[in-house]
């Protein structure tokens, strides 16, 4: 037992002594880094002195610092929205393809004005657009960008400079618009189109016309490309003739082919069942044709006109992809975040009201022949169920059908060469029909 006791004695002063030297070791190596740091410290100090509040001169010091943090926080508001959205990735470093559209984008907004026309005195009703590709002659003499036409104006302009183009046509059923004439119509070939093809842009629900910058640049090399951003409508008629009273404005009177995706893509379908003369084909992009599933969604649409915009901006942006995603569709959604966050709140609650009006077009409506309609749709776009897809398929049965792998809800953005082939697919077959029927007719006469 004197043994045991005599080793533990032996340890525990052993142990003492080890402890002792490291707390000298360490009192030797903070005394060395406190007299090295020691000008920093008094620096940082001093720094703390001059901007605390007690030791400031004077109030507009401390204004100017609350003022400063209430931008910084203002800045970081989108940017935690966008980290919301896009589940932290809008922070991942974009890869160089990424960086060429951007660069791409900059080059457009430099290369490309953005026009305007109103469609009345007061300046209620004014389209946005872009416009660019070769010109018709009768656009090319009037100047498109500071143009003024009422609806009594266009009315008459409709009624009396479109006789020409459809001499072979009824008085009574040119442009009226009127769903009796529609209906009774058969369902036939296009009237005669622009001399130069022209290509007509329509957003959907969450873009403007700067969404189809890829188009305008890609397709304006052999065709007129005209991508719009319509004032706020209530009604889906009243957009539809908007759209007739902006074509007319730019002096086209013949047919156009309309592009559109989602909303747009119905309001273009809605637009060739009220003016079927007026549309030479439609390209549907991930779009419908009832908005019955949008407005079962929707149950305080009535509320949409006076609900503050930052619930609309939410219900917009709930739709949006919020998986893993690849970077260019990263970069797409968050381009098309930053539309939805800088779009006109009148616009905004006008897009909301539209697609949550309840409406059905007619298939009689449409007398287009399914030849000249194509539906461009993504294999994982999960904003549109199957069924609302199936609908369309349905409305137009001999269609053109052609499916992307990838693209998600915005496959112009995120895939923009792929989406350009099949533009410029869409475009030369109906071109060829048209041509072939030119040569029908004039064998006929």
């Amino acid at each position: 037992p004197k043994a045991q006791m005599m080793d533990n004695a032996s340890g525990s002063l052993t142990l003492q002594n080890r402890r002792d030297g490291d707390a000298k070791q360490m009192a030797s190596s903070s005394s060395s880094s406190s007299s090295s740091t020691a000008p920093v410290t008094e620096k940082a100090a001093t720094t703390t002195m001059q901007h605390s509040p007690e030791s400031s001169p004077t109030s507009a010091n401390a204004k100017a610092k609350a003022n400063k943090s209430t931008q910084s926080e203002k800045k970081s508001t989108t940017q935690n929205l966008k980290n919301r959205i896009l589940g932290g990735m809008s922070s991942v470093p974009k890869p160089a393809r990424i960086l060429d559209e951007v660069q791409l984008h900059k080059n457009f907004r430099a290369s490309v004005a953005l026009e305007r026309i109103s469609l009345d005195p007061e300046d209620r009703q004014v389209w946005s657009y872009f416009d660019s590709g070769p010109l018709s002659p009768a656009a090319s003499t009037s100047s498109t960008s500071t143009v003024t036409l009422s609806a009594d104006s266009a009315a008459s302009s409709s009624s009396s400079e479109t006789t020409p183009v459809f001499a072979q046509r009824s008085d009574a059923s040119r442009d009226s618009g009127s769903d009796d004439n529609v209906v009774t119509e058969p369902r036939s070939s296009l009237d005669k189109p622009e001399p130069l093809p022209i290509i007509v842009c329509i957003p959907g629900t969450s873009g403007e016309a700067e969404v189809y910058f890829q188009q305008v640049l890609g397709l304006s090399t052999s065709y007129r490309v005209l991508a719009v951003s319509p004032p706020s409508y209530t009604t889906h008629r009243k957009w539809a003739d908007g759209l007739h009273q902006f074509l007319l404005a730019l002096q086209i009177r013949g047919s156009v082919h309309l592009l559109g995706t989602s909303l747009g893509g119905f309001l273009a379908t809605c637009f060739a069942a009220f003016y079927p003369r007026r549309v030479a084909s439609l390209i549907l992009c991930n779009s419908f044709v009832d908005t019955q599933y949008y407005t079962a969604r929707l149950p305080m649409a009535t509320l949409f006109p006076v609900m503050p915009r930052f619930i609309l901006e939410r219900t917009v942006l709930a739709n949006f992809p919020n998986t893993r995603m690849s970077p260019r569709m990263v970069w797409a959604t968050d381009f098309m975040v930053d539309q939805v966050l800088h779009m006109r709140d009148s616009v905004l609650r006008s897009r909301m009201i539209l697609i949550a009006q309840e409406s059905t077009i007619n298939p009689s409506q449409i007398r287009l022949l399914d030849s000249l309609v194509t539906i461009i749709d993504t294999m994982d776009n999960e904003s549109i169920p199957e069924r609302v897809r199936e609908e369309v398929y349905k409305y137009f049965p001999g269609c053109r059908q052609a499916l992307l792998k990838h693209g998600g809800h915005f496959p112009y953005l995120s895939e923009a060469a792929e989406f350009n082939m099949l533009v410029e697919v869409h475009m030369r077959s109906v071109l060829r029909k048209l041509k072939h029927n030119d040569d029908d007719r004039d064998d006929e006469d």
